[in-house]
């Protein structure tokens, strides 16, 4: 390989010097781009409806000031001791240094200073830096819908979880109902759209790379080359990111109907109620029909993306716009599916939210009601509904979770804008490695390590969450790169066959570019 390579034109290894600089700094090029994309996003999102954000943060923040029960959220002890929980990719500390983190003390205070001082410097027109970012809206919706919908979770001097009912969950309902909601979902759908711009425009970037390099070094750039290979590689990405967002979303609403089930299965009485306008044990065979029909999206939609066209805003095709023509109606889209199950599963709070407010939280005779309206339900009472507070708990943890679903995109954005932006293929016209045939093994052999899934995962009863932050593990994946043709200045074109697999005699050291995609395109299978 040595030497066939040595036999490439001068003007062709110029360029695969160049080429390969570039490709071990796409990683950092990739994280940057991440950490930009997501800053224009929160900005533009939060400019398309300023009153929206700004109603909600300030009736949310009169409800942490008035609150006298407070959400415990999960924290961690440092090495220094100083204590610290991480929410929806964000970190806050103990402000108060009482040796915990609550919302009421430590969260929603920063996250209002936050989007207020944004919000001002919006309407100033003098946005130069911001303070807050996604995970704080994310935060200030979950903070709502856990104060208005569920029974806060506590634990007892024996150490067990006693339930609570915010004095203030009927403020935290009506502000719901009239801004929070409405926040949450315009937000997350246009901070997406941001992001799905950021993804799109890596064609037009990668391209400029290449004719600079190209024109550098003395060699053709064939576009047509590079725009069907790009856009064959951007459909195999997108392809798998719908695979694994219409995946996860249809897990979530499967989760909540577990919970739905086990109440069911329970014979609760007060889940069996008939008083409200939908009566709780509905729930379960509404959200099955709503599971089934987004199944039957998912898979209309992933047969009608495997037979279209590749092309550059097929990832777009995919999350939205869809494609009826080619059988991708709208509903069928990533963005159809989560809507459809979304707001099902959001319309669920007009029933679960009262059974909690109107019947819960006066069945219990041995409850105590404080002068602020907190409703403290006694041990007997909680472990005979176990099931109801669960139920209540689980809804409000699927409402967010879909929310942050909503705003994703993809669960590895630095790894898709990592593949997308690596020159690979016929362009990666680099020196060979050369390999050790014989390596002896000084290391004693270790177990792999497990595998966690990069999808929101519950922390804790109070609705804690986590949401993957710019990936570091998919740097190296280089399976989504472009495969491009280069010609030479005096117009001679390197074999581009991609299917051929090398001589024997040179496996030792065969380029590992066809390996890798065959890997990415086994995934998008």
């Amino acid at each position: 390989m040595q030497t066939k390579y040595e036999a490439l034109p001068q003007s062709v290894q110029n360029a695969g010097t160049e080429i390969k600089n570039y490709n071990e700094a796409v990683s950092d090029q990739a994280a940057s781009l991440v950490a930009e994309a997501t800053t224009k996003a929160y900005v533009t999102a939060l400019s398309k409806d300023p009153t929206t954000v700004s109603t909600t943060v300030n009736e949310a923040d009169s409800i942490a000031k008035n609150a006298t029960e407070k959400i415990i959220a999960t924290s961690d002890t440092t090495s220094d001791g100083s204590v610290t929980a991480t929410l929806f990719g964000k970190t806050y500390t103990d402000t108060n240094g009482d040796g915990q983190i609550t919302y009421e003390d430590d969260v929603i205070p920063i996250v209002i200073s936050d989007l207020k001082a944004d919000l001002s410097s919006i309407t100033d027109g003098n946005l130069t830096s911001v303070k807050g970012s996604y995970p704080e809206i994310v935060v200030l919706f979950n903070y709502l819908k856990q104060v208005a919908d569920t029974s806060l979770p506590y634990e007892t001097t024996d150490g067990t979880v006693g339930r609570v009912e915010s004095g203030e969950a009927n403020n935290g309902s009506n502000v719901l109902s009239q801004y929070g909601s409405k926040m949450a979902s315009s937000f997350s759908s246009n901070y997406a759209s941001e992001l799905l711009s950021t993804i799109d425009g890596t064609k037009a970037q990668l391209e400029a790379t290449l004719k600079n390099i190209y024109g550098e070094t003395g060699n053709t750039f064939d576009e047509a080359s590079f725009n069907q290979t790009f856009d064959d590689t951007l459909k195999q990405v997108a392809i798998q990111i719908y695979t694994d967002q219409t995946d996860a979303i249809i897990s979530m609403a499967e989760n909540l109907k577990s919970s739905f089930d086990n109440a069911d299965a329970a014979d609760d009485s007060l889940w069996q109620t008939n008083t409200l306008y939908v009566a709780p044990t509905k729930l379960a065979q509404q959200l099955q029909d709503a599971i089934d029909t987004a199944k039957q999206n998912a898979d209309t939609g992933l047969a009608a993306l495997k037979t279209m066209p590749a092309s550059d805003d097929f990832l777009s095709l995919a999350y939205s716009t869809g494609d009826a023509a080619d059988g991708l109606d709208t509903n069928a889209t990533i963005n159809g599916i989560w809507t459809g199950l979304y707001d099902t599963i959001d319309w669920f709070g007009t029933t679960v939210s009262p059974l909690m407010k109107n019947l819960v939280s006066i069945s219990d005779p041995n409850s105590i009601k404080d002068k602020d309206g907190n409703v403290t339900f006694s041990a007997d009472f909680v472990a005979q509904h176990a099931v109801v507070f669960d139920a209540a708990t689980a809804l409000a943890n699927t409402v967010t979770q879909l929310v942050v679903k909503s705003g994703e995109i993809t669960n590895d954005l630095q790894g898709v804008l990592t593949d997308l932006l690596t020159v690979s293929g016929d362009f990666a016209v680099t020196q060979p490695e050369k390999t050790q045939l014989f390596t002896t093994i000084t290391d004693e052999p270790e177990a792999p390590s497990v595998v966690k899934s990069a999808d929101l995962v519950y922390r804790d009863d109070t609705d804690q969450l986590t949401t993957p932050t710019a990936s570091t593990t998919a740097q190296d994946d280089q399976t989504g790169s472009a495969f491009l043709t280069v010609t030479s200045g005096s117009g001679d074109q390197p074999t581009t066959d991609k299917t051929s697999a090398p001589a024997a005699a040179d496996n030792r050291d065969a380029p590992t570019h066809d390996a890798a995609a065959a890997t990415l395109a086994a995934k998008a299978r």
